[in-house]
């Protein structure tokens, strides 16, 4: 019984996260070119909030 929870746990989560795959809450994931010069990828509310450019 044990890990057939287990195993409908992980199914479920696995789910989730091809489903959140491409985009989120915050926007989708983006090169971000901080003030500093260097560029991350993050997502795209937290590019704008950090005064980034979008690249």
């Amino acid at each position: 019984m044990k890990y057939a929870r287990l195993t409908i746990l992980v199914t479920l989560f696995s789910f989730n996260s091809f489903a959140l795959e491409g985009s989120t809450e915050i926007g989708p994931k983006v090169s971000c070119e901080q003030t500093d010069g260097s560029i991350v990828i993050t997502y795209a509310t937290l590019c704008k909030v950090a005064k980034g450019t979008i690249k």
